[in-house]
């Protein structure tokens, strides 16, 4: 009985140590087996930087202006009895409407008349004043021999001053008279209305038959010549250039503001009309210096850092941005000849973690 226990211990014992052994060689051939981890690396594409001729620019809008366009407004009040129809195209100086001048020109003839009469009344009075005068001396040789007496003497004084009055006053009248001509053949001139500037009609207020009013406009002539933009920056942007229609532009600055905005104008060439908002490009860095795109840079917490090419590492620096625009970033020069990474913000974010590159 004791021996049969004994065995039984024995035959437990054998299978303990059978079960263990299959363990071991089990998780040996785990182990064995188990895949080692490989080491990944991020594809990237890689830029050398070269100091070079760059241009940087920004989008704005513009507005298209003409020193040469302009409202063609009459000076008096009259009916329009001829007007240049809607986009006809004339020349400086060419007539482009008429106004009834009937009763001003009939006013111009009858004071020339009224001048002409005057003329003939001075003739006439200057005529009698002469005789008066001649009298008069004659009465002074017979005054003087007692031959006149002093009221005669007199009286013919001041009938020569009378006379000498009246014809200051037909004067002065000739005198006010002309003005008053002057004056209408002025207005009478007005009534004839030319054109500025060469150009095309493109906006027509008033028709024939029509009353134009002193003052008002009663046509607008676009001209072709003589167009600009008008671009309104920000007060920190300074600018010399731009770019429109894929040509550059020298701006002048105006030394005005408008709502907190610099103003400058551009001389261009324009098939655009007056008044129409058009797309510019303001150059902000036209110079040698290193550009790299905008995936060149990873820009966080208000810094900017490139990730120069080590090897198979991307080391990262943090640098300051000379100018940024839509094309990219204009940086320091000393960073010339070195290669830098060019990816996505993730991609970045990555290599900080040490994680290694291939171009």
């Amino acid at each position: 009985m004791r021996y049969v226990k004994n065995l039984v211990w024995v035959v437990i014992a054998v299978a303990l140590v059978v079960v263990a052994v299959n363990a071991v060689k089990k998780k040996k051939a785990l182990e064995a087996n188990r895949l080692i981890a490989k080491e990944y690396k991020i594809n990237v594409d890689t830029l050398t930087l070269v100091k070079e001729q760059s241009l940087l620019t920004l989008p704005y809008l513009a507005t298209v202006m003409n020193d040469n366009d302009g409202d063609i407004a009459t000076k008096i009040s009259s009916k329009v009895t001829y007007i240049k129809k809607l986009g006809t195209g004339v020349k400086k100086g060419e007539v482009v409407a008429r106004l009834d001048d009937k009763d001003l020109k009939a006013k111009l003839q009858a004071l020339t008349i009224g001048i002409d009469s005057l003329g003939v009344n001075i003739k006439a009075q200057e005529e009698v004043l002469s005789n008066l005068i001649l009298i008069h001396k004659r009465t002074k040789e017979l005054l003087d021999v007692k031959g006149a007496s002093l009221e005669e003497y007199q009286n013919e004084e001041s009938k020569i001053s009378l006379t000498k009055a009246k014809v200051q006053t037909l004067r002065g009248e000739i005198k006010i008279n002309t003005a008053k001509i002057t004056e209408l053949k002025n207005l009478i001139e007005y009534a004839t209305l030319k054109a500025n500037t060469d150009g095309i009609i493109s906006k027509v207020f008033v028709s024939e038959g029509e009353v134009a009013m002193a003052g008002h406009p009663i046509l607008s002539i676009s001209s072709e010549e003589g167009k600009y933009l008008l671009i309104n920056l920000p007060k920190t942007q300074d600018i010399k250039e731009i770019l429109y229609n894929q040509k550059t532009y020298k701006v002048t600055a105006l030394h005005s503001t408008i709502n907190g905005l610099k103003q400058y104008k551009a001389k261009v060439n324009s098939l655009e009309s007056v008044g129409e908002k058009v797309d510019i490009q303001v150059v902000v860095y036209d110079d040698m210096g290193i550009k790299v795109p905008l995936d060149a840079l990873l820009q966080t917490n208000g810094k900017n850092y490139i990730f120069i090419v080590q090897q198979d590492k991307a080391i990262q620096e943090e640098i300051e941005v000379v100018c940024s625009a839509q094309e990219g970033y204009i940086i320091d020069s000393k960073y010339e000849h070195k290669k830098i990474v060019l990816a996505k913000p993730d991609i970045f974010l990555k290599l900080i973690s040490g994680l290694k590159i291939k171009e």
